[in-house]
């Protein structure tokens, strides 16, 4: 994979990293298909292709969620009706 982005075929790379990111858990790498996706997205994020980024987004949490990991929570917040406003 290290030679791809040199040549210039950066998606073809990128791809090929997303393949072998799920291939791995089937012959039971399930950290190192982490590592690898965890790889492709920050080239991904650093050469722009968005769609890939969001796809490989996506294999990140089903690896986490095939492994029973859950992200924290978000804080709940709650808005009082005084600062609702009215609809037009």
């Amino acid at each position: 994979m290290d030679r791809e982005p040199a040549t210039g075929t950066v998606v073809t790379g990128l791809v090929m990293l997303t393949m072998i990111t799920l291939d791995q858990p089937g012959s039971g790498d399930w950290d190192a298909a982490v590592r690898t996706g965890e790889r492709a997205l920050a080239l991904e994020v650093e050469h722009g292709p968005h769609l890939l980024a969001h796809q490989t987004r996506g294999h990140l949490a089903q690896l986490a969620a095939l492994r029973g990991q859950t992200p924290p929570s978000p804080p709940v917040t709650r808005a009082s009706p005084s600062s609702f406003r009215a609809w037009p």
